[in-house]
Order: C-alpha cells, then structure tokens, then sequence
C-alpha cells in the first residue's frame, strides 16, 4: 500500500511540473515582446525572426567623458537615445557600477521611432583620481542588456 502511494505522489509530482520557459520558445513571434515583459530567452535573441520585431534602443554615444572636476562636484549627463525597432520598448533596470552613480529613466514605453533620455549623475565625493562608472541597461530590447559609461578624472 505504501509504494502505491509513493508511485502515486512521485506520478503527481512529474506530470505537474511545467518548464516555465516553454510558453516563451512555443510563444507567436509578435507576442513574446508582451508576454515575457523583458525577459528574452536565448532562443527568442537568436531568432531572427523574433529578434527582428522587437524594439531596438540605439543610444546617440555609450560614454561621456566628464574630463577634470573638482573633488565634491556633481555632474550631469544625459544619454539620448531613439528606438529604432518594430516595437515599444521599456526599460525595466538601469544600475550602475558604483552607487556615487544615479541613473535616471523613464518607464513608460517607449514606442517606435520616439526618442529618449537617461540621465547619469556623478557624485564625486571622496573619489579622487580616474574615475570610470558603468551603467547596465535592462529592456524588452534586442539586445535586452546594454551598457553606457561615465569617466571623470577627479582633482
């Protein structure tokens, strides 16, 4: 009786286990952009076919060279930016390298042919010298990671 039971639970637990990323490979092409929510498998990237119809956010230049600040200086830059693709994009993270460094984005969608900004702050208290910070995108994009920089040397 109780190898019956056990056949039985071990039966139960096979069958109800679903692999999360299936809805993702088996998903229509034109609906993974909105199924997955930023989140692209390798197989949907490699696809050309569904790499083709997402968004694309192509950046006007990927780093901003401050050049000499002063020690205690708050710098600014903003990081313009244009989809290019077939679909809204939405960024869904911007983190930096370091947290002297503050992103800031929107997270509205961003539609086709429209522009944006990301703006970087740098505080530069108590980081004397070359100064190099990496801010790492996350979107709904192909590529869906992507990343701009800062560089300041700090007198």
């Amino acid at each position: 009786m109780r190898s019956i039971v056990l056949i039985l639970f071990f039966a139960i637990t096979v069958l109800s286990c679903k692999d999360s990323n299936t809805d993702v490979v088996n998903a229509n092409p034109e609906n993974v952009q909105d199924s997955i929510k930023g989140k692209l498998s390798v197989n949907d990237i490699s696809n050309p076919r569904t790499a083709s119809s997402l968004g694309t956010l192509v950046f006007a230049d990927t780093l901003h060279d401050f050049g000499n600040i002063k020690e205690g200086d708050l710098v600014t830059y903003d990081f313009n930016y244009k989809n290019t693709g077939k679909k809204a994009v939405i960024i869904t993270e911007a983190r930096a390298s370091c947290g002297c460094t503050v992103p800031e984005y929107t997270q509205e969608p961003i539609a086709p042919g429209q522009s944006g900004i990301l703006k970087v702050k740098f505080n530069s208290e108590g980081k004397p010298g070359p100064n190099y910070k990496n801010v790492t995108i996350k979107s709904n994009a192909n590529p869906g990671e992507q990343d701009i920089a800062i560089k300041a040397m700090v007198n």
